[in-house]
């Protein structure tokens, strides 16, 4: 990926209308993300409420008093992907709801009903997927409405134990239809969770939130804060609600493993351990940012609601952009990963080259020459043949267990 541009190359516009350009044919041809889908906030025969200034805000007494496994109507979610496909599923799926739609709950049995933020973000219901698996769908000041989040629970947790838990993130990429859901959809998670003594948390990222707080720079929007969601709000709920501890590590695939490196240097301390696996994480560039605006683009948005345009907002983008801001990474086990695009083992036969997967294989090279220069140490895997989608990313899940462990405080085995 190109580096910061200079002077007179910023201003080539043909360049940029270029890079944008194989932004989008690159997005159109990555796998998984090229079916179209219904965009319902909500199963068959289920009542959507619409959130309103009372739901986003309530007293802590008003959340104690209410009836533990009493139901809820299912909320409406912020920003669910229109246009993200059906990626091969990778092993057993738990039974679910419609695929990325959050299922009908109850009020919290399972967590503590009086769980809340400081800014006041509370889990609205709770919906048991299986023995070890629960949904909370949480309503959220930071994203002004309401989004769904997926804990798998380490074995011997108990509403009652006064023990506590590390909580292992892992964020999912851009449009996808299963949305919060697809960590335990596209891969083996939950078998893989199940010696790991840490709370497994998969929360929506929306569309493509890119786990940023948006600017919303040219749209009629209050909210979408994924930042505060993602690194404030939800830890406070778990650590208050559902005996998560205060130490934690965070993994992402596609944009998801912009957010893990994003939230760990803009949260300082929050986070042991970061992984990226086919990450977009060096975001300043013709190439980076035309790539980032094309998914915006695809996904509805206008390109520079996010964080504004890549050349007139171009410190907002490197205060956000991990490559820029190597020094508040120091500390943390880091961990990046890649294909190079070409089909590979885990490819079904026939499958075509992936420039998705070339671009986000040269964005983790960009990144590592910016860490080598700092003096940043990092584990690598570029694993050569290897397209952008979930099989890989299972596998590197498994494959950075060891850095991901260490950040957690666990054994690596």
């Amino acid at each position: 990926m190109l580096r910061r541009p200079s002077g007179g190359a910023r201003r080539g516009l043909l360049a940029r209308l270029l890079a944008g350009a194989l932004a989008l044919a690159a997005v159109g041809l990555a796998p998984g993300l090229t079916e179209a889908g219904s965009t319902g906030p909500a199963g068959p025969g289920s009542e959507a409420v619409a959130l309103s200034t009372s739901t986003t805000r309530v007293s802590a007494a008003t959340l104690a008093a209410r009836v533990p496994g009493t139901a809820v109507a299912p909320l409406n979610q912020v920003n669910r992907s229109a246009n993200g496909g059906n990626n091969p599923v990778v092993g057993p799926v738990p039974a679910t709801a419609t695929l990325g739609v959050p299922n009908a709950g109850t009020v919290p049995v399972i967590g503590s009903v009086a769980a809340m933020a400081d800014d006041g973000a509370y889990v609205a219901y709770e919906s048991r997927v299986d023995d070890r698996t629960v949904d909370l769908m949480i309503v959220s000041p930071a994203l002004n409405g309401a989004a769904p989040v997926r804990v798998i629970l380490p074995a011997g947790w108990a509403s009652s134990t006064a023990q506590t838990w590390p909580s292992l993130y892992l964020i999912h990429g851009c449009c996808e239809k299963a949305d919060y859901q697809s960590w335990s959809v596209y891969t083996n998670v939950r078998s893989f969770a199940a010696d790991k003594q840490a709370l497994v948390v998969m929360p929506s990222d929306g569309s493509a939130g890119f786990g940023t707080n948006w600017l919303n720079i040219g749209v009629l929007r209050k909210g979408w804060g994924y930042d505060t969601f993602l690194a404030t709000e939800l830890p406070q709920i778990l650590q208050r609600g559902y005996h998560a501890s205060g130490r934690a590590a965070i993994a992402g695939a596609s944009i998801g493993g912009y957010a893990a490196f994003a939230l760990s240097a803009l949260h300082p301390g929050a986070y042991g351990a970061a992984a990226s696996y086919s990450g977009v994480v060096d975001t300043i560039g013709f190439l980076s940012s035309g790539l980032i605006q094309g998914l915006l683009v695809r996904e509805g948005q206008i390109s520079w609601a996010m964080w504004g345009d890549p050349v007139l907002f171009l410190g907002v983008w490197a205060k956000r952009n991990p490559a820029d801001v190597i020094a508040k990474l120091r500390g943390i086990n880091l961990y990046v990963s890649s294909g190079n695009g070409t089909p590979g083992p885990l490819d079904a036969a026939g499958a075509s080259s992936d420039p998705f997967e070339m671009a986000t294989n040269s964005n983790g090279q960009s990144f590592i020459r910016s860490a080598n220069a700092g003096q940043l140490p990092v584990v690598t895997d570029f694993y050569g043949n290897g397209t952008h989608s979930w099989r890989y990313w299972d596998r590197q899940l498994a494959r950075s267990w060891p850095t991901l462990a260490a950040g957690l405080g666990l054994p690596a085995a």
